[in-house]
């Protein structure tokens, strides 16, 4: 078991993900039942942001 840490607020990055480009286009990135936990279990309140992946080519045409 780590050591406590300090309670933070704002708004912070939690994840960075990373694509690998199969094509040009753009598809929908949405996030469904995501849980957040404390060191204890209990839920933490969130807010989640769908959005969208856009692969463009090299003239910035998707």
């Amino acid at each position: 078991m780590s050591a406590p840490i300090n309670p933070i607020n704002g708004t912070y990055v939690l994840v960075t993900i990373n694509f690998t480009a199969l094509t040009e286009g753009i598809s929908p990135l949405t996030l469904y039942e995501t849980k957040l936990g404390d060191d204890e279990a209990e839920p933490i309140p969130h807010d989640v942001a769908s959005g969208q992946v856009s692969v463009v080519s090299k003239n910035g045409e998707p």
